[in-house]
């Protein structure tokens, strides 16, 4: 069942919420600090929530979505990215649509440190990068990762601007990287033994939504 878990970042449980009633097919979260936001790739929506679960305000892109893979956050504006178009759009918090660009590759995790955008991007295949943007769609830099993850298929990204830290769908795990893409530390993400679709941060703690078993 979708799931919400709050884990310190370390990788210890504090706490699951349950969101089966309103997310069916979550694929990504981000955190403004107050409020946690989650995609719905079988609704297309974007869903906000206060951090005890409860649901605040729900609308579908003004871009009809091919399949929304994540979303983040800078407190101000969201971006969110669509695993189909590989695009990344950038909305205010009601859905009104201000900007939109190509990502290099298949953006499957987005997130940002407030000045830049850092995407997780997938060639679907064979190899996985994070790669640094500006808030225009220009790219900075890239460094693969596909030797440093048992996948290249990862899903999620999230940073509290210091560290990166990827969820990875496939194996249950979530890794934490440094902004140069160094790999710091690897642990199992299994709040009820579901896989990890989308990662956020609070910077005090992690928030992950989870697909279900």
């Amino acid at each position: 069942m979708p799931l919400i878990a709050q884990l310190d970042k370390s990788g210890n449980l504090i706490q699951t919420i349950n969101i089966v009633a309103t997310n069916t097919l979550p694929t990504g979260m981000t955190c403004d600090r107050k409020y946690l936001w989650t995609t719905d790739a079988e609704t297309g929506e974007v869903e906000q929530y206060d951090k005890q679960g409860n649901l605040i305000q729900a609308w579908i892109p003004a871009i009809a979505p091919g399949l929304l893979s994540d979303l983040t956050t800078d407190r101000k504006y969201l971006w969110i990215t669509d695993y189909v178009a590989a695009t990344v759009s950038q909305y205010d918090k009601q859905g009104n649509l201000i900007d939109s660009w190509a990502a290099t590759d298949i953006p499957v995790g987005i997130t940002t440190d407030r000045k830049y955008l850092w995407l997780l991007e997938s060639d679907g295949d064979a190899d996985c990068w994070i790669r640094q943007y500006d808030k225009q769609g220009n790219l900075i830099s890239s460094v693969s990762i596909v030797a440093l993850v048992e996948t290249p298929i990862l899903i999620g990204i999230t940073t509290d601007r210091k560290y990166l830290w990827v969820a990875n769908m496939p194996n249950s795990q979530i890794h934490q990287f440094d902004k140069q893409g160094n790999l710091i530390e690897s642990w199992a993400c299994v709040p009820l033994g579901e896989s990890p679709a989308g990662i956020a941060t609070d910077r005090k703690y992690l928030w992950v939504v989870t697909r279900g078993v």
